[in-house]
């Protein structure tokens, strides 16, 4: 396994010079976060740079500490590209109490059919989604928050792609609709409005540390 840290706005990575033929591409990294903190990276420099520039790379993320997190990279290249496989980040600052300690292990990439390749950006999509379901944040019946028939419906869309990948026949097209309608509803679930209050009623906030009370006019 091999690790490194970045602290203080720097860069920290390995790279490895690789050619690549034409093709379809998925790169398969673990991550462990082994005793860092959660800040997010400045930028992710976590798979393919094409040495015209192009980047492939894993979207900049908080890693749980103690947790291996397996980071799932898509790409098409259409001719011969010389780049590197990298591993590494940008760190937005702070020192290395607030920075991830990464460990990245079997660095895996292969060449996929147009469906598989589809079928991995599907999966990470549902992956990303579900994590959004499961935590129900902010999601109740009270006031300020997501309406629970809001999540309810984002479950379904979530379950509607789950299907999708399921289905040994569903072609690249099929696919791909999929992966497009599960963006569409989670920014239709990022977009809902938290349940304001209501014109003809009042309403008594606690602070329950406190012990003080707010009284609200809808």
């Amino acid at each position: 396994a091999l690790g490194i840290v970045s602290t203080w706005g720097s860069t920290t990575s390995y790279k490895q010079k690789v050619t690549l033929p034409a093709g379809n591409y998925v790169i398969t990294i673990p991550v462990y976060n082994s005793v860092g903190g959660t800040q997010v990276p400045s930028k992710s420099l976590i798979g393919f740079i094409a040495d015209n520039g192009t980047e492939y790379l894993a979207s900049a993320k908080a890693y749980p500490v103690n947790t291996w997190t397996t980071e799932t990279i898509t790409f098409t290249l259409d001719e011969l590209t010389n780049g590197v496989l990298s591993l590494g980040y940008v760190s937005p600052g702070n020192g290395s109490g607030s920075n991830p300690h990464l460990f990245f292990d079997c660095v895996k990439i292969e060449t996929v059919s147009d469906v598989d390749l589809a079928k991995a950006e599907l999966a990470s999509a549902i992956a990303s989604a579900q994590a959004t379901v499961d935590a129900k944040a902010n999601v109740g019946d009270g006031l300020f928050m997501i309406p629970t028939a809001a999540l309810d419906t984002y479950a379904a869309a979530v379950a509607t792609a789950q299907a999708v990948y399921d289905n040994a026949e569903a072609t690249a097209d099929d696919v791909t609709a999929a992966i497009e309608a599960l963006a569409a509803a989670t920014a239709t679930y990022a977009a809902t409005p938290v349940t304001a209050p209501a014109a003809d009623k009042t309403y008594q906030i606690m602070h329950e540390t406190a012990g003080t009370f707010l009284t609200l006019n809808g």
